[in-house]
């Protein structure tokens, strides 16, 4: 049943009631119906000033049109209360979908980070699949690190995300899609060509020895060398024959 039939009822179908009391309740909300323009600050017509000089001066006939016309325009109201409040859900919703927290978990995304993080450490060539530098040199990378690496930063991520999205985030679908995309960041790819490529340097225990002057150096990650010497140069003056 709605307001305004609840008041229909009241003013029509109350044999317990006197018709005193009908008339005080029908009074009471038609002050309601003021006290609600005036709230909104709309101008009282010649009707509603009247009753305010005095309320018995208007038939129960006139009040119950007031008082329909009013709960009609609270239930339009509740109508536009419904639908700007779905409206909100809605751009709640579509925030979220392209909030930066959900962005950031994002597969592409996440390649992009895991790129940044071991571009010095990991890399991609095809034909040869993943290699890690371990300071020294460039070497399969048989114990999996990328996977390791790449499992704690999907962590990390979904650690600020709701259990839905953080399930999704460090599934082993994400993480494998994840190294998918970075094997073609370009800061990840090296060329077969590149490997050991300089024959004037040698990499040994001790560094990156230039071979035309003796001089020896931190082996890099951009020298791109995959081999290395067992012993340590030799730093004696050489001896003269």
């Amino acid at each position: 049943m709605t307001a305004c039939d609840t008041d229909r009822k009241m003013i029509t179908d109350t044999p317990d009631l006197s018709d005193e009391d009908v008339l005080a309740g029908v009074v009471e909300m038609y002050n309601e119906v003021i006290e609600n323009r005036l709230l909104k600050h709309q101008p009282l017509n010649d009707q509603q000033r009247q009753f305010q000089q005095n309320p018995y001066s208007i038939g129960l006939a006139e009040m119950r049109n007031t008082l329909e016309n009013f709960h009609e325009s609270k239930r339009e109201d509740a109508k536009k209360l419904a639908f700007a409040v779905a409206g909100d859900q809605i751009a709640n919703k579509q925030a979220t979908v392209l909030s930066p927290a959900l962005v950031d978990c994002s597969e592409d995304t996440l390649a992009l980070q895991f790129a940044t993080q071991h571009e010095q450490r990991l890399c991609y060539t095809a034909g040869m699949d993943w290699r890690y530098f371990n300071g020294m040199r460039w070497e399969p990378d048989n114990r999996l690190l990328r996977y390791d690496y790449c499992r704690r930063l999907c962590r990390d991520v979904a650690a600020g995300l709701d259990s839905r999205q953080s399930l999704k985030t460090t599934a082993a679908s994400t993480v494998s899609a994840v190294l998918n995309h970075a094997r073609s960041d370009q800061r990840l790819v090296v060329d077969a060509e590149q490997w050991d490529a300089d024959e004037l340097k040698l990499n040994t225990p001790a560094g990156m020895v230039d071979l035309l002057t003796g001089d020896i150096r931190p082996t890099l990650h951009t020298d791109y060398v995959t081999r290395i010497t067992e012993v340590l140069p030799n730093q004696n003056p050489a001896p003269n024959w």
